[in-house]
């Protein structure tokens, strides 16, 4: 079906409450000065009614590294290389940090691993599902 948002909340929305009752959905409308706080890994969807700006944040710190590391190491291949470079880089501890779970989980970055090779052929419990498709450099 079709990716715009308004298919989303004109048909599919409609589809998946009459499907899962039981469903627990949060709905509301955001006015000017008003701020909306979606917690990670919650599917959300945004409708924008009029133009608007929208300011997001990800967050990632010491309290929730493993989780974000583990998460973008498995779905976002070479945004996690170049982060790993980058922590390589500017904070040797994350990058020490970040090497030591993936030697503990026995995972390999794409760079690591031999060309074609995708990570659910590669020794790893992660299963492939990068969008990232061009090279690392």
């Amino acid at each position: 079906e079709d990716d715009e948002a308004i298919m989303y909340f004109d048909f599919l929305l409609p589809r998946i409450k009459k499907q899962y009752p039981d469903l627990k959905v949060y709905e509301g409308i955001q006015k000017p000065g008003e701020v909306i706080f979606v917690p990670g890994d919650w599917w959300h969807g945004v409708l924008n009614r009029e133009d608007t700006v929208a300011v997001t944040q990800n967050y990632c710190g010491p309290d929730n590294f493993d989780v974000v590391w583990k998460k973008t190491r498995k779905e976002r291949e070479k945004v996690a290389y170049l982060w790993l470079r980058n922590m390589k880089k500017f904070s040797p501890s994350l990058y020490e940090r970040a090497t030591a779970m993936n030697r503990r989980d026995n995972f390999r970055m794409r760079h690591e691993r031999p060309k074609g090779e995708r990570l659910s052929d590669a020794s790893s419990s992660s299963s492939e599902s990068s969008s990232d498709s061009t090279s690392d450099e």
